[in-house]
């Protein structure tokens, strides 16, 4: 009984853990980004890289942020997402497996916010 009081324990933290460190990530990423821009030693193009990053980054924290919420709007307890360079991965908080139906309307939410090929999009469940 105590096993798994500690894996729904868990699995709970699993989206306030995923969400705290992808925003940790994202926190370092711009700072370092901002200290190539403020850098008086860089370069004009190394200076206009990280801008055009630090802009993508927070692109991709909107989506995310929008994502999130659309999923929520779905009837899921909670969701978290993430995208990179290689595309999206979504993951809601459901007690049953995502039906066929579920991952479509999911499927669709991402494709119409981030605009991402739905080959490079991974939605999973956690129970």
């Amino acid at each position: 009984m105590r096993k798994t009081t500690q894996t729904s324990k868990s699995n709970s933290n699993y989206f306030v853990e995923a969400r705290t460190g992808r925003d940790n990530q994202l926190s370092i990423h711009k700072q370092e980004l901002e200290s190539i821009i403020n850098n008086k030693n860089s370069s004009k193009e190394a200076i206009q890289q990280a801008q055009a990053k630090l802009i993508l980054l927070a692109d991709w924290a909107d989506k995310q942020a929008r994502v999130e919420q659309l999923a929520k709007q779905r009837g899921f307890e909670d969701a978290v997402c993430f995208i990179n360079e290689n595309g999206v991965e979504l993951c809601v908080k459901s007690a049953e497996d995502l039906t066929s139906e579920q991952a479509a309307q999911l499927m669709d939410d991402v494709v119409r916010t981030t605009s991402i090929s739905p080959t490079k999009i991974i939605i999973k469940n956690q129970k």
